[in-house]
């Protein structure tokens, strides 16, 4: 195990800062966009500009992130009109904090690397999207803790009926 994450850290130390190419998948990475700006009053690049201005292009050339979560997260960023002076201030002072720490960032980029599988970028369905319907069979679940108290009550009474199963 030691070996494994000595391995995986030198390859975010090689590859730190250099462009990765790999397939994106865009529907799954825009997913965390589409069901998070259906709760902010921000303003967002609308679909036809982002098109025209070809940025999923410019997104793939970007992203260095480590996890599908980060990539979900830079889209949103992307996608996101922010005016506000002090957290684009906010947010350069954090890249020039990771830039500076290679021992934080390495950190945090061995832990990330646990949420690079296809099914972490389904997360933001469980923040945001509805909640499912519960099962036909949702009431029985109470009964299961019920049943489990009768039988051990039960078990030195009708313990022989336990041994004659086996």
């Amino acid at each position: 195990m030691f070996n494994k994450k000595k391995k995986i850290l030198e390859d975010i130390r090689q590859n730190w800062g250099k462009r990765i190419d790999k397939y994106r998948n865009f529907d799954l990475i825009s997913s965390y966009h589409d069901l998070k700006s259906q709760f902010e009053q921000n303003e967002f690049i609308d679909e036809k500009t982002w098109s025209d201005l070809n940025l999923d292009s410019l997104f793939v050339i970007l992203d260095r992130t480590t996890s599908n979560i980060g990539q979900q997260f830079l889209y949103h960023l992307m996608k996101k009109y922010e005016k506000d002076r002090n957290v684009l201030t906010q947010r350069y002072n954090l890249f020039q904090f990771f830039r500076n720490n290679a021992e934080i960032r390495e950190a945090m980029q061995l832990k990330l690397r646990g949420l690079d599988d296809t099914k972490t970028y389904f997360i933001s369905n469980l923040i945001f999207g509805d909640i499912p319907a519960k099962p036909k069979y949702y009431y029985f679940l109470y009964l299961l803790p019920l049943l489990t108290i009768i039988s051990f009550i039960l078990t030195p009474f009708y313990n022989s009926l336990f041994l004659a199963g086996i």
